[in-house]
């Protein structure tokens, strides 16, 4: 069960990545409804070049992380950066699901946006799934 989730998250990381980069490169299919939006429609903040790329290798770094867990890295990483990375992991994506209690999240209040409804149907429940594989990883390792 445990390669099957480090198989899972891992892979989902690495497509959410690949997006990104697209996205900093210009493109703009998958793009609708991906950025929280106040009341009147407009975005409550726009990701420049530089941020979107960022958030792309940190999604590739959670990747390596994930697959660290199998042990094929403990040359390269140590066992206590990949424990700690993946116990990160778990903390930041639950906290996403939960979200902000305004724009994002389980609990948000804004709900009527084309974000908002993509983020309770689809966003936040991934962020769920992740964190939970993310702890099954840790707790059966």
């Amino acid at each position: 069960m445990t390669t099957i989730a480090i198989y899972i998250n891992a892979t989902i990381f690495t497509a959410i990545a690949l997006l990104h980069f697209y996205w900093a490169m210009g493109g703009k299919r998958f793009s609708e409804g991906v950025l929280p939006v106040k009341n009147d429609g407009t975005p409550s903040f726009v990701p420049g070049f530089f941020a979107t790329i960022v958030v792309a290798f940190g999604l590739l770094g959670f990747a390596l992380l994930t697959f660290a867990k199998l042990g094929d890295f403990d040359i390269w990483l140590s066992p206590k950066i990949v424990a700690y990375g993946n116990y990160a992991i778990t903390a930041i994506f639950a906290l996403r699901a939960i979200g902000d209690f305004y724009y994002v999240g389980f609990f948000k209040k804004i709900k009527n946006t084309t974000f908002a409804k993509k983020d309770t149907a689809i966003y936040s429940p991934l962020c769920l799934i992740i964190s939970a594989l993310s702890l099954v990883i840790i707790l059966n390792s």
